[in-house]
């Protein structure tokens, strides 16, 4: 018996090769026929391992939990390709076969690279000792043709051929070609880094997936998705219709009500709509965390898929939204399986084996990610993103808030929505109040136009009006002395205030200053120098006290930073928002008068001085989309700038300064020329216009060995720069409350286990927070700096006593320890 995997825990057991191959192939051809691609793939996983037939990896295995034998590195992932290509041999491939094995050899070979497949052609000059020019041109190819010492072809095939059929491979062979052939040659082309990917992801979650099957002696079976959101769906109508007929006395939240009901309606009817890309223009306080529930789950009963994935810019957006869900489709509370949230702050403590499997697979009907987790899927680098990105076929993803993306993912992310539409492989949902214009023709990437659900969106907007944004006080900076005296005038015509500035220290200079002068009041900061389980304390607090305001016995004022900008269902009677781009200006207004409590609130946008903001390096796009809105402020009046018309003019001025400067493209990082972009790497036509003239010059004259390439993308080269967050940040756990503390403690002991370690890391998720920098580099706090090395081999940052305030979360102003 080959073998491919060996445990000596608790007892020696062995998984022979056959058998993992096997059923590596099975979960592949599983994972890629939601793409038509069950064979393409699942010839992948048939081949991956083909190298551990190999008389060297079989002797290695066979001795390494019987002697002291080191570690040795043994290529066994290169011979499936190499098999793939000895099959080719003797035969001029046409233009479908090159494809398809070029696809299915660089999976292969690239299923351990932390990288993902390797680039076809090199876009950057990556250094390569092996040739005199000092430059790896054509990874790809040349890895195709190094000489393999650990095993030849045709030992790895007289062993294959031992433990399967080869007339039985040869038919697979010819089923996978034709599904291949089935596929558009230019979309193959066009689109080759998703095909990539696709299949590249369904091979690493398949043996990744087996493997820890083997290891952990559990038998694991793939949900039936499709089944349980059938369930869902029934539910969700069900809860849908006991809301609808629910009485309301207040006449102004009876019509508000009204109104969101008709877009839940319009929701369910274009859920039962073609696969496509759809907009959900929806006006803060619409209810669009149900509408988009509720379109969801009639696509996925319509078209038979196999999960929704919420794509959201905050992780307190997560837990909200997720806890909503829960108890409209009446699961348990804690049921992280069935509705995964999938963020860096979730205490996984004592959760079951499901919901580590979930975690580890996107295998889950409903997930609530990141925009960072959801990128990442597509273009990041390690097993633990690429896994993901065939979850995200045969699905409908919704994009809450999808106007913060970040712009230079813009044309990356409009390529994929496009192939996703070509290929009606999944639905996309664009959700905002604040629509960014993606499918403008002035957008060099541009999206194909998407068919919007909200109806008479113009007369939506009026019914929906509950807020208006002033701007009379634009025309001067202010001072925080300014801005502390406005929000007093304030509280004297209203019971409750939001405060959002750009900056934390603004922030918390503003709170600082008005609690100085007004202790009767009561006041709150937030920002993310508080941890998540601090904020999400205060956020219960601010929402009863919020509750007693609008009864006139207490007056309430919040000073913020922008994280409660969206999904915070908090509701004041006026704010106060520092200039920045209109959309953000827009979603404060949206914590304004959610539910009709008065007739018409109103939003102060004002100006800021320089000082009181300090909006320096990193900070810049801050000024810019504030020179936008000041430029459409002065086109419109007041009472339109919530408009759609006026969204759309913000977004069409602000992608199109972007497009000029080459930021929505994703510029190569640390690129002098200003002409590399990482969607360029993998979304222009084939060779020579992807490369420098070099390279170009290299696959034409100086590689005779080499047969021409019909792939060009450079995959590895866009994971290995693509960051969806450019900023460093270092993680710091902080003493917030007992449990933070106990955390630190527990950290610090010398007495304390490997499980209580473990643990007390999982949990201290919720009580950390992110500062800017590597802290272990930086000037600013090396003073006082003591460090002990973890279990992990790591060092963990954690907050003095002293420097965590109940108040304002962590002041940088005290010092930090290091242990």
């Amino acid at each position: 018996m080959y073998i491919a995997h060996r445990t000596d825990e608790p007892v020696v057991r062995n998984q022979s090769l056959k058998t993992h191959l096997t059923n590596t192939k099975i979960l592949c051809e599983r994972y890629g026929a939601d793409l038509g691609l069950k064979h393409v793939c699942g010839l992948a996983g048939w081949l991956h391992d083909a190298g551990k037939y190999s008389e060297k990896f079989q002797n290695y295995i066979n001795q390494v939990h019987t002697e002291t034998v080191g570690k040795q590195k043994i290529n066994h992932a290169f011979a499936g390709a190499r098999m793939l290509e000895h099959h080719f041999h003797f035969q001029q491939k046409n233009e479908y076969e090159t494809i398809f094995a070029e696809l299915i050899e660089n999976v292969i070979m690239a299923h351990h690279n932390p990288g993902g497949p390797y680039d076809f052609i090199d876009p950057v000059g990556r250094k390569n000792q092996h040739h005199a020019s000092g430059l790896n041109r054509l990874p790809f190819s040349e890895k195709m043709r190094e000489t393999m010492t650990d095993w030849t072809v045709e030992e790895i095939e007289q062993r294959f051929f031992t433990d399967f059929e080869k007339s039985d491979f040869e038919a697979y062979l010819k089923l996978a070609l034709k599904e291949i052939q089935q596929k558009n040659e230019d979309d193959l082309l066009d689109y080759q880094l998703y095909y990539l990917r696709f299949i590249a992801s369904c091979l690493v979650d398949a043996d990744h997936s087996d493997t820890a099957a083997f290891a952990s002696d559990k038998d694991y079976r793939p949900l039936d998705t499709t089944k349980i959101l059938r369930t869902y769906q029934a539910a969700n109508e069900k809860a849908t219709a006991k809301l609808a007929n629910k009485v309301v006395a207040n006449s102004q939240m009876r019509a508000l009500n009204q109104v969101r009901q008709a877009m839940s309606e319009q929701s369910a009817t274009s859920g039962k709509g073609p696969i496509g890309i759809y907009k959900l223009s929806v006006p803060t306080g619409g209810g669009k965390t149900f509408a988009s529930l509720r379109f969801a789950l009639n696509q996925a009963l319509t078209h038979d898929f196999k999960r929704i994935i919420y794509i959201v810019p905050y992780t307190t957006i997560i837990e909200q939204n997720a806890a909503e869900i829960r108890k409209q489709l009446e699961l348990d509370e804690d049921d992280y399986a069935h509705v995964l949230e999938y963020h860096s702050t979730l205490n996984e403590d004592g959760l079951n084996f499901n919901y580590y499997y979930a975690k580890d697979t996107w295998d889950a009907p409903v997930i609530m990610t990141t925009q960072v987790a959801y990128l990442n899927a597509l273009y990041g680098r390690g097993s633990k993103n690429l896994r993901h990105m065939h979850r995200l076929i045969s699905a409908t993803l919704i994009f809450d808030e999808i106007q913060t993306l970040p712009a230079k993912t813009i044309s990356m992310n409009n390529a994929f929505l496009k192939w996703l539409e070509k290929e009606k492989a999944s639905t996309s949902l664009l959700c905002t109040a604040t629509q960014p214009t993606l499918e403008a023709e002035s957008l060099e990437n541009h999206i194909p136009e998407a068919t919007e659900i909200v109806q008479d969106l113009p007369t939506v907007e009026k019914q929906f009006q509950r807020v208006t944004i002033d701007t009379h006080f634009l025309k001067s900076a202010w001072e925080i002395e300014d801005l502390v005296d406005f929000a007093v005038q304030k509280l004297e015509e209203v019971n409750s205030v939001l405060v959002v500035l750009n900056t934390k220290a603004a922030v918390k200079a503003a709170y600082e200053g008005f609690k100085a002068q007004n202790e009767a009041v009561t006041a709150y900061h937030l920002s993310t120098y508080m941890c998540p389980a601090h904020r999400k304390d205060k956020f219960k607090i601010i929402s009863k006290d919020l509750a007693t305001a609008r009864t006139g016995e207490k007056k309430v004022i919040v000073f913020s930073t922008r994280l409660i900008e969206a999904g915070v269902d908090l509701s004041f009677e006026s704010a106060i928002r520092s200039l920045t781009g209109l959309d953000s200006v827009i979603q404060t207004a949206g914590r304004c008068n959610r539910n009709h409590e008065t007739a018409l609130a109103k939003t102060y946008l004002i100006k800021m001085s320089n000082s009181a903001e300090n909006l320096g390096s990193g900070l810049e796009e801050i000024r810019i989309t504030g020179d936008i809105t000041t430029s459409i402020v002065e086109k419109y009046e007041d009472s339109e700038l919530m408009s759609s018309r006026a969204i759309a003019d913000f977004f069409e001025r602000y992608y199109g300064k972007n497009q000029i400067d080459k930021t929505l493209d994703y510029p190569l990082p640390n690129d002098q020329s200003g002409e590399k972009t990482l969607y360029k790497f993998g979304h222009k036509e084939r060779c020579g216009s992807v490369v420098n003239e070099d390279a170009a010059r290299y696959v034409n004259e100086a590689v005779k060995d080499i047969p021409h390439i019909w792939l060009f993308a450079a995959p590895q080269t866009i994971s290995e720069n693509f960051r969806v967050i450019d900023s460093q940040t270092t993680s710091v756990i902080v003493p917030y409350n007992d449990k933070g503390n106990n955390i630190i403690t527990t950290l610090l002991s010398d007495s304390a286990s490997f499980e209580e370690i473990s643990n007390a890391l999982k949990e201290a998720q919720n009580y950390s927070i992110q500062i800017y920098g590597n802290l272990s580099n930086s000037n600013g706090f090396t003073k006082g700096i003591s460090a002990v090395e973890t279990f992990r081999g790591s060092l963990i940052y954690y907050a003095n006593s002293g420097s965590y305030d109940d108040n304002v979360g962590f002041t940088n102003s005290l010092s930090l320890a290091m242990f």
